[in-house]
């Protein structure tokens, strides 16, 4: 399970959610997250917290409409 944080305006607390594959008997849910951003043309940064991680994966100034794919990065 990781957490991911989407902060639209810098100094903004963000929406936060997270990503779990696992389901119950029979079930499985996707690993993604849908931000709705209402009129918003970018997003200040994703930050990703991965399971054990100390830090967050950023991923700054992202356009709207689309899917992003973060994939964990090596890291210190």
């Amino acid at each position: 399970g990781s957490k991911v944080r989407v902060v639209v305006d810098a100094g903004e607390t963000g929406v936060t959610g997270w990503i779990n594959d696992a389901g119950s008997y029979e079930s499985q849910k996707p690993p993604e997250l849908h931000v709705g951003l209402g009129r918003r043309h970018r997003v200040s940064r994703v930050e990703v917290w991965w399971p054990g991680a100390t830090t967050p994966q950023v991923v700054a100034d992202v356009r709207p409409d689309r899917v992003l794919t973060v994939t964990r990065s090596a890291g210190p």
